[in-house]
C-alpha cells in the first residue's frame, strides 16, 4: 500500500472517529442549548432539568464503562447498535410529553451516545500517529461543538423541541453512513508489538492516568460552571464575558495542531506537566479585579494551554494503551469529573468566602492533575527512557 493511500485511509479513517463522537458526546457539547428547549417546551420543572442532565451524564458514563469490556468486537458490531438506540432514543423525546417518558428515553440515549464515544476514543489507538490522531481529534470534538451551538438553537426556533432532538439524531445517522470506516482494535500480535511498555506495567499507567483525568475535570468544570459568574462579579459586561468563553474555544480548536507539533519536538510530559501547572496558577492567581482586558487574557491563555495540555493527555493514554481500554474508559473519568466539579464548586462559595477559596482549590486540582503526570513521567523513565523523552511511534495501518 502507498503512502499515499494509507494516509487517505487514515484520514477517512479519524474523520469516522470524529463524527461518531461529536454525536455520542453531542448531548453535553449541547447541553445548556437542550436544557433551555426543555425548559421553553414546560414539560419538566426547574430541578427536573438538572436530574435529567446528571441521568443522561450518568448513562453516557454506564454506556462506556459496558462497551469497554468488549472492544475486541468490530467496531462496526459495536456502534450499529448503539446508534439505532440513539436515533430512535432522540426521535422519540420530541413526542414525549411527561416526566417519567423523557427520563427514560434520556437514559437509553445516553447510554447509546457513551458506547458510541467510548468505541471513537478507544480506537484512536488503533492506526496511525497517536499524538496526530489525538490533535485532529480534539480539534474535531471542539469544532463540532461550536456548530451545535449554533445549528440547535436554530432548530429549536424553527421546530421547537422535536427539532433540537432530530437534530441530534441526525448526527447519528451520518455516524452510521460513516461507521464503515471506522477501524477495529488492533489483533492481538500487532498490540502486543506496538505497545511500548509490557501488559502490566501499562496497566498500572493507565489506571494513574485516569485519576489525573478525573482530577482534571473536576478542576476544569467546577471553575466552567462559574466562569460566567466569575466574569460578572468582575463587573465584566455579558456579552463580553460570551464572547471571550466563545473565541478563546474557537482558537482553541487551532492550537490542538500545536499540541501535535509540541508533542514530536518535546515528547508527551513535559509540556503537558508544564501546562497543567500554568493553568493552575492561573486559577489560583485568578482576580476579580482585573476587568474585561484582565477577563478575556486570562481566559484565552488558559484555553490554549488546556487544548495543547488535554491532545497530550490524550495522546499519553493512547500510546501507553494501544488496546484503546482505557481510552473507553476515559468518557467515565471525564464523566465522573464533570458531575462532582460544579458540585464541589457550588459547596465552596456556599460556605460565604467568596470566590478566593474555591479559585484555589480548582487551582490545586490542576495542579495535582500535574503531578500525577509527573509521576506517570517518572515511572515511564524507568521503564522506558525512549518514551520519556519523545513520543510514540505510528502503527502501520493495513
Amino acid at each position: 500500500m502507498t503512502s499515499t493511500s494509507t494516509a487517505r485511509g487514515d484520514a477517512a479513517r479519524l474523520f469516522a472517529i470524529i463524527v461518531l463522537a461529536i454525536a455520542g458526546y453531542g448531548a453535553y457539547l449541547g447541553l445548556p442549548v437542550i436544557l433551555g428547549a426543555l425548559a421553553r417546551a414546560s414539560v419538566l420543572t426547574e430541578s427536573q432539568l438538572g436530574w435529567i442532565a446528571s441521568v443522561e451524564l450518568l448513562a453516557l458514563m454506564v454506556g462506556s464503562l459496558a462497551v469497554s469490556r468488549v472492544l475486541h468486537q468490530r467496531s462496526i458490531k459495536l456502534v450499529l447498535p448503539a446508534i439505532i438506540l440513539a436515533l430512535g432514543a432522540n426521535l422519540l423525546t420530541g413526542l414525549a410529553h411527561g416526566a417519567p417518558s423523557l427520563f427514560a428515553l434520556r437514559a437509553l440515549a445516553g447510554f447509546a451516545g457513551g458506547a458510541c464515544y467510548a468505541v471513537a476514543l478507544a480506537r484512536l489507538s488503533a492506526f496511525g500517529d497517536p499524538t496526530k490522531n489525538a490533535s485532529w481529534f480534539t480539534a474535531g470534538v471542539i469544532l463540532g461543538g461550536s456548530v451545535l451551538l449554533v445549528v440547535l438553537p436554530a432548530a429549536d426556533a424553527r421546530f421547537g423541541l422535536t427539532g433540537v432532538f432530530c437534530t441530534l439524531g441526525l448526527s447519528f445517522l451520518l455516524a452510521a453512513g460513516l461507521a464503515v470506516f471506522l477501524p477495529d482494535a488492533l489483533p492481538v500480535e500487532v498490540e502486543a508489538e506496538a505497545s511500548i511498555l509490557p501488559h502490566a506495567q501499562a496497566t498500572r499507567l493507565g489506571w494513574l492516568m485516569m485519576v489525573g483525568v478525573f482530577l482534571y475535570n473536576v478542576g476544569f468544570t467546577s471553575f466552567w460552571a462559574y466562569a460566567e459568574r466569575l466574569g460578572q462579579t468582575a463587573q465584566v459586561p455579558h456579552e463580553q464575558i460570551g464572547a471571550a468563553l466563545s473565541v478563546s474555544n474557537l482558537i482553541s480548536a487551532f492550537f490542538c495542531g500545536a499540541g501535535y507539533v509540541v508533542g514530536r519536538r518535546w515528547g508527551l510530559f513535559k509540556p503537558q506537566i508544564l501546562m497543567m501547572a500554568l493553568v493552575g496558577l492561573i486559577f489560583a492567581t485568578w482576580s476579580t479585579q482585573d476587568g474585561a482586558v484582565g477577563f478575556w487574557i486570562r481566559t484565552v491563555v488558559y484555553f490554549q494551554c488546556l487544548a495543547v495540555a488535554v491532545v497530550l493527555q490524550l495522546s499519553l493514554v493512547s500510546s501507553i494503551d494501544r488496546s484503546g481500554r482505557f481510552g473507553a474508559l476515559l468518557p467515565a473519568a471525564q464523566g465522573l469529573g464533570q458531575a462532582i466539579g460544579p458540585a464541589i464548586g457550588g459547596y465552596m462559595l456556599g460556605l460565604g468566602h467568596g470566590y478566593r477559596p474555591k479559585l484555589i482549590g480548582e487551582g490545586a486540582m490542576l495542579l495535582l492533575t500535574a503531578g500525577i503526570a509527573f509521576a506517570v513521567y517518572l515511572l515511564v523513565k524507568r521503564y522506558d527512557p525512549d518514551m520519556a523523552r519523545g513520543a510514540a511511534s505510528p502503527v502501520a495501518s493495513s
